[in-house]
């Protein structure tokens, strides 16, 4: 029950998020127990749910609520395709409360804040999936009903679970961005927001000159143990590493140059989890330049990755991979300067 509004606190999933086993496979159950039919299939979809769960609360497009220091909430979203023109479909997916905490609207606040996120990611539309008992809500959200092969026509490639989904009585509904809904903010509103905070947060950014010893932790937060950085990599020279403070001193993230026996001013950035989407990589570019007086850099993009295409070309990136390069590596190149 819920007896204190303000002791709710809704955030993001992460690396630095430290839950027990227990506690992930509470609301894990009890999201399981909620979507199942009977308890003979719950149990057999209990262990993959808990291991579902527990990769989420790390990734920072999970939601989570608490209740004081009680996880009471639990919501996530994902890219699920692109449009013919590139666009991308994200979905909102496993939204659970626990039961105590039903009824006080704690589904609503974790919707809207996968919703807000979503939009950060500039999406064609917002996909959901539902069992008929969901089906209303998301229409009272915005969300319009749609035939498989509307879906299929609409994204470019389907990995075959919305299909199997529709065929096994979920409904697939959606809610095309540029609509505007004044209950949470969707449409060019929302994006006009977005584009205010983009300007006026984090004031003037400075660069500190990484240091391994003290810094490299801060880095595994972000990226993990295994992530990749060109500090120490022999076929990397010249490399220079910096830590991106904000104006009030937070730590913003991680930006870095280096050359390669094929290309100079190759750029690595790695923006904080809990300040993506807020247009800070053009900030992070613009700083290295006035710091290193480079007259150019490169960036190499996923070609998977349609939100960061975007990001660089609005940070003034232009491509300059031919197609072979682009088959070889499955990436695109681009370049910011002279």
């Amino acid at each position: 029950m819920l007896k204190n509004p303000d002791s709710v606190s809704v955030m993001r999933g992460g690396l630095d998020v430290s839950l027990s086993e227990d506690v992930v496979n509470r609301i894990a159950d009890c999201y399981v127990d909620s979507v199942s039919d009977t308890p003979e299939e719950a149990n057999k979809e209990r262990g993959d749910v808990r291991e579902i769960f527990s990769r989420a609360v790390k990734d920072p497009k999970t939601v989570l609520v608490f209740d004081g220091d009680k996880l009471i909430g639990f919501g996530m979203w994902e890219v699920d395709g692109v449009t013919k023109d590139g666009a991308p479909v994200c979905e909102w997916r496993r939204i659970v409360v626990l039961p105590s905490h039903r009824g006080f609207r704690v589904g609503d606040d974790i919707v809207s804040n996968l919703e807000s996120d979503i939009m950060k990611n500039d999406p064609r539309s917002i996909l959901v999936s539902v069992t008929k008992t969901m089906h209303g809500y998301a229409v009272e959200k915005g969300y319009r009903k749609v035939p498989y092969p509307e879906f299929a026509d609409l994204i470019q490639k389907d990995n075959g679970r919305i299909k199997h989904l529709s065929e096994t009585g979920y409904s697939i509904l959606v809610k095309d961005s540029d609509v505007a809904d004044e209950r949470n903010g969707f449409g060019n509103r929302m994006r006009e927001n977005i584009e205010g905070l983009q300007e006026s947060d984090f004031g003037k950014l400075e660069l500190h000159d990484f240091n391994p010893k003290g810094d490299m932790d801060y880095f595994y937060q972000l990226e993990g143990t295994d992530g990749w950085i060109a500090l120490g990599m022999e076929n990397c020279r010249n490399q220079r590493y910096y830590i991106v403070i904000g104006e009030n001193g937070e730590k913003l993230g991680v930006v870095g140059v280096y050359d390669t026996d094929s290309e100079k001013n190759i750029t690595h950035i790695v923006v904080d989890p809990k300040y993506r989407g807020r247009g800070l990589p053009s900030k992070f570019y613009q700083v290295l330049l006035e710091k290193t007086g480079l007259e150019f850099l490169i960036a190499t993009i996923s070609r998977s990755n349609i939100a960061s295409v975007r990001a660089h070309e609005k940070a003034g990136f232009r491509k300059v991979s031919d197609p072979a390069y682009e088959d070889e590596y499955d990436k695109f190149k681009y370049r910011k300067g002279l």
